[in-house]
This record gives C-alpha cells, structure tokens and sequence, in this order.
C-alpha cells in the first residue's frame, strides 16, 4: 500500500492556552478519504490522525503511533443506524445484527 493524498491548503484556527487568544494559520497537508491510508501516514510521521481506537490500538502499543490530546475527545457511544421506516426490512435487521457483533469483537 502506499501512502497517497493531494496536497490542499486549509485554514485552521487554534486556541493557545492559558491567554485564550485564537490564532489562525493557514497550512498544506494532505487529506485522506481512506482510514487505511491515514494511519500509514501517521505511522510514516506525515502528521495526526484521528481514528477508531481498533484501527490503531497495535501501533499504539507497538510503540509505532501514540495518543495525544486524549483527555480532550468525547466519548462517542457507538454506532447510530437511521432508516427511513420503523420497521426495518430483513437485510437491514441482518446489518445491524452484524455490525453489533463486529463492534462488539473489536471494543
């Protein structure tokens, strides 16, 4: 696999504690529409990313990838599936059935 991306220039705007005054910066980076490809890069030292707990906990205890900023992110519940009736058809039923064993083995 290789590490790919295009290159785009973004505004960001950060807070710098303890003062509280905002700072914006415009930078280069890349932008990833794959998870995969974003942790190799991460792992590459290209920069952060922000993924699933299992799609990085062996480079996290491999020493290869490390959190930060880990007592600033919400928790998030799990996974919300919307459709369109109350009455969900067999497959999306077998969907949901699979995606919470699947979650489950990963948590």
């Amino acid at each position: 696999m290789a590490v790919s991306g295009k290159m785009k220039a973004h505004q960001h705007a950060m807070r710098t504690p303890p003062s509280g005054k905002i700072d914006h910066t415009e930078a280069t980076g890349l932008v990833f529409n794959d998870g995969a490809l974003l942790r190799l890069a991460a792992v590459r030292g290209l920069g952060l990313a922000y993924l699933w707990h299992h799609m990085v906990r062996d480079d996290v205890q491999a020493g290869r990838l490390m959190k930060v900023l880990a007592d600033h992110l919400a928790p998030v519940p799990g996974f919300f599936l919307y459709y369109p009736s109350r009455d969900a058809s067999p497959a999306m039923s077998v969907f949901a059935d699979a995606l919470m064993v699947h979650c489950r083995r990963m948590s």
